[in-house]
């Protein structure tokens, strides 16, 4: 009989042992393993992990031309909300007591949400300058966030919707879009106005567009001077200073005050970086450019008065 209680209590115990291991259990997330020390802060890195994925994915997206800032920034605010929120879990811990805070960011020798967070904020979102075309003001507490777009960024914009407005009523009426050339005299007005707007902003010192704006002037001088053929000889001179386009040579120029330097150094001087060239007929001229280009690294630096360097340049290309 007293062997009969004793071995009906190892199965009591047993028991009870297996239901507190039991409830245990059901306390662990989701996809955590019972051996997992971070399991606890599991769901947290999977949450970093979507918002994470989902700016990736739209900065790709947007990536040709670059224009993250006026197409991303929900999805930058929705990262950076969750960022805010991994920085602050000082009251959930991991099975060893670490917070999870701790754990995501400090725990190991790397942290990979660190490592992509910071490649989004200062390689993706600084880099394309979006501070220059939007302001957000953050409210990380209340999780209310606002963005306000500048106001050149606003009526750029609007002066862009114009001119394509224009070209699409002008195809609405038309099926030949090159029809007698019709298409440059039709939205000639429109287009003079979006890169007037532009430029004048452009050569302000110290004001910036930011990426989204550049790339798109670029691309839409590029579509009306050389696929639809809309520019005309007296236009190149005004086109000259962001894009010298003569005899299908394309120069890309940036100009800015140079950086680290006294305040009255070089009052009439601007840092000038030749930051893309492309010759699309192969002339003599143009390989032996390429060519020493090519010794050169990948952005060029000289110290030269923005009107002398473009003056050369225009003298270079009128005399081939």
């Amino acid at each position: 009989m007293v062997a009969m209680m004793a071995s009906l209590g190892s199965v009591l115990l047993v028991t009870q042992i297996l239901f507190v291991v039991g409830i245990e259990l059901d306390k662990a997330p989701i996809n955590a393993d019972p051996w997992d020390i971070d399991g606890p802060c599991q769901k947290h890195v999977e949450r970093f992990a979507r918002v994470q994925s989902n700016m990736v994915q739209c900065a790709t997206n947007w990536s040709i031309p670059p224009k993250v800032c006026t197409n991303c920034w929900e999805h930058y605010i929705a990262f950076k909300q969750v960022e805010y929120e991994t920085k602050h879990l000082d009251n959930i811990t991991s099975l060893d007591n670490r917070t999870c805070t701790q754990v995501i960011y400090d725990n190991y020798l790397l942290s990979y949400s660190h490592d992509i967070s910071e490649a989004l904020t200062s390689n993706i979102w600084a880099k394309s300058r979006c501070d220059s075309c939007l302001t957000i003001t953050w409210n990380f507490t209340a999780n209310d966030s606002r963005v306000e777009f500048a106001n050149q960024t606003t009526l750029f914009q609007e002066k862009l919707f114009v001119w394509r407005d224009c070209v699409v009523n002008y195809t609405d009426y038309n099926d030949d879009l090159f029809g007698n050339g019709t298409i440059c005299q039709y939205c000639k007005t429109q287009f003079n106005h979006l890169f007037s707007y532009y430029w004048d902003i452009y050569v302000k010192p110290g004001v910036e567009f930011c990426v989204d704006v550049e790339t798109t002037m670029n691309d839409t001088i590029h579509l009306w001077n050389d696929v639809w053929m809309c520019a005309e000889k007296k236009d190149r001179n005004r086109d000259t200073a962001m894009a010298v386009d003569n005899r299908e040579y394309l120069f890309d120029i940036r100009a800015w005050l140079p950086k680290n330097s006294a305040p009255d150094c070089c009052p009439r001087r601007r840092q000038i970086a030749i930051s893309r060239i492309r010759f699309p007929i192969r002339t003599k001229f143009s390989r032996q450019f390429t060519t020493m280009l090519s010794s050169f690294p990948e952005r060029i630096h000289i110290h030269v008065p923005i009107s002398d360097l473009l003056r050369a340049i225009i003298v270079i290309l009128n005399g081939l």
